[in-house]
């Protein structure tokens, strides 16, 4: 199963409508197709699993997907050069600190190492934690949290216009690419 891509599984034409009994629309439908069923709600795509045991299973299908090509021993053998370089830059900078003869704080060197790791792999350049930064990271993070109501109902999307999000995300996107 490719990213993004949801499985196979049967899909009523409209979803049910929202309101009090939402659940109870949910569990008559479940009845009728089953225990994994895909609705669309506007434009997005939602598998709804109704029984634990078909959560559970979709669950090992995307662990193991996140294990087969991210974290396969290949994959993590192809950035040994990258932890070991900014590895050997974290000890020398611990080294440089600790000739102070003053306590080091290793909570924000880690945290510094991890990033810089992360972003090396991910972006194939490192990106301190300095303020810009941080605060580009923490706006994207509260982006990614926000599930716009016009997404799910096509007929709010009027009110696009008034909640400045496509201004938002057009800010950070030009401060990531910057």
């Amino acid at each position: 199963m490719a990213p993004q891509q949801l499985p196979e599984a049967p899909a009523p034409r409209k979803p049910p409508p929202v309101g009090s009994a939402f659940h109870k629309s949910i569990q008559s439908l479940s009845l009728r197709y089953g225990p994994l069923m895909l609705l669309h709600f506007g434009k997005v795509p939602v598998l709804i699993a109704s029984s634990a045991e078909e959560a559970a299973q979709y669950w090992r299908q995307n662990r193991s997907i996140c294990v087969i090509h991210l974290l396969s021993s290949k994959r993590v053998q192809s950035y040994r050069r990258v932890r070991e370089e900014e590895t050997s830059l974290l000890v020398k900078k611990i080294r440089k600190l600790g000739a102070s003869s003053k306590p080091v704080n290793l909570n924000g060197l880690i945290q510094s190492l991890t990033n810089d790791v992360i972003s090396r792999v991910a972006m194939g350049k490192k990106y301190g934690l300095g303020s810009d930064t941080r605060e580009i990271y923490e706006d994207l993070g509260l982006l990614l949290s926000i599930v716009p109501l016009w997404e799910y109902i096509p007929c709010l999307n009027w009110t696009r216009r008034f909640d400045g999000l496509d201004k938002r995300v057009d800010r950070v996107a030009k401060e990531m690419d910057g």
